[in-house]
């Protein structure tokens, strides 16, 4: 399997960050030579992503505030600009 492969394959069952699929991808064999390579190659919308993680969170913790939400985003290594425009944005898609 290639890493661009796995990349797919994690974004297929959830959403991630890139610094969270660098982790997963280096955990899985990839050098992070490799797996930043194919993540800069990846065309994934990180924004996306958190817009999707940000969904998920609030749909398991509704109360959560703005600024819990911004901390949870960065906590799974969003980095700050992307969890600000998820918490921003999650609830126009």
């Amino acid at each position: 399997m290639t890493a661009a492969e796995d990349i797919q394959n994690y974004l297929n069952i959830g959403s991630y960050s890139r610094a969270r699929l660098l982790e997963l991808l280096v955990y899985d064999g990839f050098s992070e030579e490799e797996a930043a390579a194919a993540l800069d190659n990846s065309g994934v919308d990180w924004n996306a992503q958190a817009v999707l993680q940000a969904q998920l969170q609030m749909e398991l913790l509704p109360d959560t505030t703005y600024d819990e939400l911004v901390d949870q985003l960065e906590y799974e290594k969003f980095t700050h600009e992307e969890a600000v425009y998820a918490a921003d944005n999650y609830k126009a898609n």
